[in-house]
């Protein structure tokens, strides 16, 4: 925003002057003298611009440098109009060539970016916890989730647009019930529980679907032995709660 500003103020200096040269205001020849040095202005703007944004987005101040440099060596008879063409079509080679590697140069650190990104979703996608309070947050990624905690309370699980797969088959729960909180939206939920928990679901539907498989079943409305409740909705995505042993989980 500064360079920006800094090379309106140049432009308005300039048509200032010329402005003040066609009505007669001031000495066409003193300010003549002035205008040689125009191109030097903005050599100075493209030194700013680039200082003050640490080079980054080089590209138009180091071409703006480069034009009034050959711009002021003309006008000052260091340079010929002559070798002008050569010495432009040499910078846009260089041009073309810096770009060239420019770009393979982003394109590998956006592929080494890509590839960290993916191995630290892989780590947090799949691990092993022994927590008693579970926390999930998904979206649009995949969650695969071990929880061995032998007291085991329950927590929330958030899925949007993504998978989470829960296996509590080695978990316990040491004060029944224990409670999970879910919010699956366009997503796909899948939670594996020991055979002898007791699974009390409470989950709304809208547009989605809640499949309970589990085999242990209680005889009475009570909360006594392993009883797991799950609470919370499920829009346009779908959830599967069944029982199964370590051996058949892993």
């Amino acid at each position: 925003m500064k360079g920006r500003i800094f090379f309106g103020i140049l432009v308005v200096i300039v048509g200032a002057l010329l402005l003040l040269m066609a009505l007669d205001l001031v000495p066409i020849d003193g300010i003549g003298e002035l205008l040689l040095y125009i191109p030097s202005l903005f050599i100075l703007w493209g030194l700013y611009y680039l200082v003050v944004n640490k080079f980054k987005r080089a590209a138009g101040p180091i071409v703006t440098i480069a034009v009034a440099t050959i711009v002021q060596l003309v006008l000052l008879d260091i340079l010929r109009w002559a070798y002008v063409w050569p010495i432009a079509i040499i910078l846009v080679g260089v041009a073309i060539i810096a770009g060239g590697a420019g770009y393979h140069s982003r394109r590998r650190r956006r592929q080494e970016k890509r590839q960290r990104r993916e191995r630290r979703q892989a780590q947090a996608a799949s691990r092993t916890s022994a927590d008693g309070d579970l926390d999930i947050s998904v979206t649009m990624s995949e969650a695969n989730e071990h929880n061995s905690s032998q007291e085991f309370k329950g927590g929330d699980i958030t899925c949007v647009m993504g998978t989470v797969k829960l296996d509590l088959t080695e978990a316990e729960i040491a004060e029944p019930p224990a409670q999970i909180h879910v919010d699956i939206v366009m997503a796909g939920l899948e939670i594996l529980v020991p055979e002898h928990w007791i699974v009390r679901n409470d989950i709304s539907r809208t547009m989605g679907e809640v499949e309970d498989h589990t085999t242990a079943r209680k005889s009475a409305d009570t909360d006594d032995g392993a009883t797991l409740i799950l609470r919370g909705s499920v829009v346009m995505g779908h959830a599967t709660i069944q029982s199964a042993s370590p051996a058949v989980a892993d």
